[in-house]
């Protein structure tokens, strides 16, 4: 039997489509390198349901590398649709299940523009389509703020102004060392924010997403049971601090930040049901903390600053703490040599493109705890990306 007709067959059968289709996408660059040396009708009904396949279809064929580097320059363009979906509520919009036609009418968006938008999302796994209906995936149901682990503000925050200009300036801050945020906006980020009050909030809220997902995390794999009085440095509202104290009804908190973030502290300790059992200390690390616990934690501090200001944060609550407490940081740890992982790479660059901080690898912890008065003990994993590394007063 021809070859032409072999292909035939297999796509006009439901079950063999199906194995056909599933092959296509695992085998892409192969199954189109096959595709090109057959002729007729075969090569028109592959190519034509090829974009059903994976949704990869070139005119030439690309080698592998070329395609995982399109794939990378197209980067921001996914980042900017992750962003648009979260900041037009598309998971509440959509809900049960909309139309294209019906998703216009609602965000009062041009009908052909929102057709094209929602296919691009569903290209993407984010909505499924069954032609005419689109609906919510398991993956865009975080995008939604009622899905428990929502990365919804994540998705407002990062891929907007407050970052992508700096991450423009990439090439600058690899070549002086320095934030190029200065040049984007005549501040720090921090004064950024004090001017845009909408993007300010958006962090915060991307902030809290990952407070609450590392919090998960942080208390399952640390057990803090054995303490009395735990105290949170730089805190923020509490997410962590909140979590730890249902893992341990025998403690305290003390939750410790500067005046304006501890303000709003409340409702998230009310709802977690410790508002009786933690003190709001407001204040400033750099300049002094007065604060006594038996365990200090820091989640996502010391990754904002450099070395020597690190240190000033390190030695203030040495200086506080009695002789038997023991500090927490909850920090990415780098590996010790390249890995294919490249999560802990960008968020390296990152700190660096937006507050001349850094990420650290364990010896790098090491030197940086001693130089502040702690000895590095142990480096605890979690099933995240963070680990906990504690330590004790040197």
């Amino acid at each position: 039997m021809p070859n032409a007709r072999r292909w035939e067959i297999l796509w006009e059968c439901r079950n063999c489509r199906a194995a056909l289709e599933s092959f296509l996408q695992n085998n892409v660059s192969t199954c189109w390198r096959k595709v090109v040396s057959l002729h007729g009708r075969a090569c028109a009904v592959v190519s034509a349901n090829i974009f059903k396949c994976r949704g990869v279809l070139m005119t030439t064929e690309l080698p592998a590398p070329q395609e995982r580097l399109f794939g990378l320059i197209m980067g921001f363009m996914t980042a900017q649709i992750a962003h648009a979906f979260a900041r037009m509520n598309l998971a509440e919009v959509i809900g049960e299940g909309a139309s294209a036609e019906q998703v216009a009418t609602q965000l009062k968006a041009a009908p052909d523009s929102a057709r094209r938008f929602l296919r691009a999302c569903a290209s993407l796994g984010l909505l499924s389509c069954d032609g005419k209906t689109y609906r919510v995936t398991e993956m865009g149901e975080y995008l939604s703020d009622k899905k428990p682990g929502s990365m919804k503000s994540f998705a407002a925050a990062v891929p907007a102004e407050s970052h992508w200009q700096p991450w423009g300036r990439l090439r600058d801050a690899v070549a002086t060392g320095r934030s190029p945020t200065e040049q984007c906006f005549g501040g720090d980020i921090w004064a950024y924010f004090n001017g845009h009050r909408e993007e300010l909030e958006m962090f915060a809220g991307a902030m809290g997403n990952l407070s609450q997902l590392a919090a998960d995390q942080a208390a399952d794999a640390y057990d803090v049971q054995a303490y009395k009085t735990i105290a949170d440095i730089g805190g923020s509202h509490g997410v962590l601090l909140s979590q730890l104290l249902k893992r341990a009804p025998q403690a305290r908190g003390v939750l410790f930040d500067l005046p304006k973030v501890i303000e709003g502290a409340g409702a998230t300790l009310k709802g977690a049901g410790v508002e009786e059992r933690v003190q709001t200390v407001a204040g400033d690390f750099f300049e002094k903390i007065p604060v006594m616990a038996d365990l200090y934690i820091m989640k996502h501090i010391i990754h904002d600053w450099d070395d020597e200001r690190s240190v000033k944060i390190l030695r203030n609550i040495a200086a506080a703490a009695p002789g038997h407490a023991k500090l927490a940081l909850f920090e990415i740890v780098m590996p010790g040599e390249v890995v294919n992982d490249p999560v802990p790479y960008l968020m390296d660059l990152n700190m660096l493109v937006m507050v001349n901080g850094r990420e650290r690898t364990e010896a790098e912890y090491r030197e940086l705890l001693k130089a502040g008065g702690w000895t590095l003990q142990r480096v605890v994993p979690t099933q995240g990306m963070f680990c906990i590394i504690e330590s004790t007063r040197a």
